[in-house]
């Protein structure tokens, strides 16, 4: 009943904006009236009343909800919906509803902000600082670019801290695959959180959503697309050393003439990982190069980029894994297995085939395709349906062969994030 209330009060508002201020103000004055005869916190109103008085509100509210749902489709009210709906928000018993149940006042909920270190840390390159003297190391420092959405949640509960809200201004990311806090369990398909109180179904298809399909969505919903967080692009980690320093032997890296930083003009990166050079970035004031908006992953494929299906139907590392977790294993079955896999084995699941990015032409076989040894002898995934032949070597090949090859075979190279 709740969760009706609130939706059709959302989609009046999505509706009226778009038909006249006027309807606008004379719904969010009626709203107010109706409010003000109920006892009311801060941030929540507590729903009460008889249970003779709740039922003829649900079948009022019932009946608005049911209207705003049909005229919401061509985002106009008619003359007669209008009257009926302001009739229902009208009824001094309107705010009525199952004891103890509680409605958040529009506009207080809060979409956290993942991009962004908690309330009381210090934003340090792609590290989030604890400003607090704590213990526990986990507590102490972690990274914007490394933890998923979940893992920082998890964090969040483990170390009591407060992720910001995210801004009602900022820049959308519609090519993302979900709604913001979304979870995509299948190619395209998405899953609300458990919290979800919008008045859609919890689960939809997004996969053939265009941008302005999105936006509506999100507004009728109250699943709004995730901000473009362009302060956590990804970076050029597969890279030696840092934008602008120049490496030598040994994976020592020399700064440029105008670094003025803490740290010695000279650093060895030999087998330094990612949150080494994560730290070096916070410590020393410099930064990998840029690789731009994170490109939308594909969880369809059974293996991780760069590791390929046997004839067991196992996956397999290519040579160079130097991950923590088993060169063959059998592979995850649904898309949130596949992503705990990524973190915990130091894996990456493919960009997906549309996504615009900067390719990595210096990799030795397009994406999907796996060596069997040093020779980059490249073989094609079983389902490879191309017109180019199934194993071949790029030893020879020039970056502009490669682009060619891209247009003749229907393969690509892997982006630079991928390498990443």
């Amino acid at each position: 009943m709740v969760c009706v209330t609130h939706r059709a009060f959302l989609i009046s508002l999505f509706s009226l904006c778009r038909g006249g201020l006027h309807e606008l103000e004379e719904l969010v004055e009626e709203a107010s009236l109706a409010a003000s005869n109920a006892p009311a916190s801060s941030k929540l109103v507590s729903l009460r009343g008889t249970e003779e008085d709740s039922a003829k509100v649900q079948q009022k509210f019932k009946q608005a909800a049911e209207l705003f749902d049909k005229q919401s489709v061509n985002q106009q009210l008619d003359t007669e919906s209008k009257r009926d709906i302001l009739a229902a928000m009208k009824t001094k018993s309107s705010m009525a509803a199952v004891p103890e149940l509680q409605l958040p006042v529009v506009g207080t909920t809060c979409v956290q902000d993942f991009s962004r270190c908690p309330a009381g840390w210090t934003r340090r390159s792609m590290l989030c600082v604890s400003d607090a003297a704590v213990r526990d190391l986990q507590c102490q420092t972690f990274s914007l670019s490394m933890l998923r959405e979940k893992q920082k949640r998890a964090l969040a509960r483990k170390c009591s801290m407060t992720f910001p809200c995210r801004s009602r201004t900022c820049s959308l990311d519609l090519d993302a695959a979900c709604p913001a806090e979304w979870t995509e369990v299948a190619d395209g398909t998405c899953h609300a959180p458990e919290e979800y109180v919008g008045g859609c179904a919890a689960r939809t298809d997004a996969a053939n959503m265009t941008k302005e399909e999105r936006l509506e969505f999100g507004a009728r919903c109250g699943a709004p697309w995730p901000c473009l967080h362009e302060e956590i692009q990804p970076r050029a980690y597969h890279e030696v050393c840092p934008a602008g320093w120049t490496v030598g032997h040994g994976s020592t890296c020399h700064a440029t003439a105008a670094y003025a930083g803490s740290c010695s003009r000279t650093a060895k990166m030999e087998g330094a990982s990612v949150a080494d050079k994560q730290q070096f970035e916070a410590d020393c004031g410099v930064s990998w190069r840029s690789l731009g908006k994170a490109c939308r992953r594909t969880y369809a494929p059974s293996c991780p980029s760069g590791w390929r299906l046997d004839s067991e139907g196992d996956c397999l590392a290519p040579r160079a894994y130097a991950g923590g977790c088993k060169p063959r294993q059998k592979p995850q079955g649904s898309f949130e297995a596949r992503r705990d896999f990524e973190d915990a084995c130091g894996v990456r699941w493919p960009c997906a085939a549309d996504a615009a990015c900067s390719r990595n032409f210096a990799a030795a076989c397009p994406a999907g395709w796996w060596s069997s040894d040093a020779s980059t002898i490249c073989h094609a995934p079983d389902t490879y349906q191309g017109v180019c032949e199934k194993s071949f070597s790029t030893t020879s090949l020039s970056t502009e062969a490669k682009r060619q090859m891209e247009k003749k075979c229907a393969v690509r190279w892997p982006c630079e994030e991928e390498s990443a």
